[in-house]
């Protein structure tokens, strides 16, 4: 009976050691997908600014797209979309008064280029009775896809 006991034991032992190897083999792996992931998307993008943004309404000649935004890649990977949200404000405020709508800038910037920029539409606003011209513009860039 003893043998036996001591056998299971070894084996309880062991299966604690087997599955302690598994699960510090599986949270090596997570925590290297995350540092991976975070060093060839997360810091890249962060490169990618928003160069030159025209506050003032009517920038552009066209009337329907009177804002004028310009991205430039600092990042050492080749960009092939900006994803972002423009934001308006009241001069001094922190409330941001335009409806949630992400846009998409597709022009391929490869890293070094000069800044390529394109004017675009306002966003709608919380209220009709909000102008245009009384609000100040802002650019968040949501996501950048880089190419592979």
């Amino acid at each position: 009976m003893d043998k036996l006991v001591s056998a299971l034991t070894r084996l309880f032992n062991l299966a604690l050691l087997v599955a302690g190897a598994l699960a510090g083999l599986v949270t090596a792996f997570v925590v290297f997908s995350y540092l991976y992931e975070y060093y060839t998307e997360t810091v890249p993008a962060r490169q990618v600014k928003v160069a030159k943004f025209m506050v003032k309404y009517k920038e552009c000649k066209d009337p329907e797209y009177p804002l004028a935004i310009i991205f430039k890649n600092d990042s050492s990977r080749t960009v092939l979309s900006i994803n972002f949200q423009l934001e308006a404000y009241y001069p001094g405020r922190s409330t941001n008064l335009a409806k949630y709508d992400t846009w998409t800038d597709d022009f391929i910037r490869k890293p070094g280029d000069k800044a390529i920029g394109n004017c675009w539409r306002v966003p709608e606003l919380d209220s009709p009775d909000i102008k245009h011209s009384d609000v100040e513009y802002k650019v968040r860039i949501t996501s950048v896809r880089f190419e592979d």
